[in-house]
């Protein structure tokens, strides 16, 4: 059975947030090693566990911080451009082998904006961000391969649902498939 101790002893130096190690309150001033960090401590959940004494704290649901992390949202100005310039499609032909459908079916665009790794307003690869049918952010290659993004933009993985329907069609469409923790991979040889 686990002890449990009062989560305001918990010392750490700078802020309260994210994944802290430290040393624990309960077993630390005990041990030959007095500042070795055996206590793990998790902020944002309110979470704390002794890896040498196996002591447990939770921080009480009243304390925790109600800060939301709010992010810009985007004017959705986003369009599907079916018209890439004959410039980008060829670039990215010659660089990368992926075609103008493949560059239309992952709503790649292209815009003019400022690079300030150049230092300048230049034409771009724009990759689209969507969550659901909201556009959330917006990164931008240049292409001398510098990368900017939209301020606030919302950091999610890129068209990820379009990779999960591509490996559910896959595994419909595979007898016997086994989808391993590589979402995108799915093995046949049974």
């Amino acid at each position: 059975m686990h002890e449990f101790f009062n989560f305001d002893l918990i010392q750490v130096r700078g802020n309260h947030t994210g994944f802290k190690k430290t040393t624990c309150p309960v077993c630390s001033e005990n041990r030959k090693k007095k500042k070795d960090p055996c206590l793990a401590v998790w902020f944002d959940t309110g979470f704390a566990k002794c890896y040498n004494c196996g002591v447990l704290s939770f921080k009480e649901e009243s304390k925790f911080k109600s800060e939301k992390k709010h992010y810009t949202v985007l004017d959705n100005k986003w369009k599907n451009y079916t018209n890439l310039s004959d410039k980008l499609v060829k670039f990215i032909w010659s660089e990368r082998m992926i075609s103008q459908n493949t560059l239309n079916q992952f709503g790649i665009t292209e815009e003019m904006q400022y690079q300030p790794a150049q230092q300048k307003e230049m034409n771009n690869i724009v990759f689209n961000y969507f969550e659901g049918e909201n556009l959330v952010n917006k990164k931008y290659r240049s292409p001398k391969k510098d990368f900017t993004q939209v301020k606030g933009g919302k950091p999610i993985l890129y068209n990820c649902a379009l990779r999960i329907a591509v490996v559910v069609i896959r595994v419909r469409l595979t007898p016997n498939a086994i989808v391993t923790a590589n979402i995108s991979r799915v093995e046949t040889n049974i």
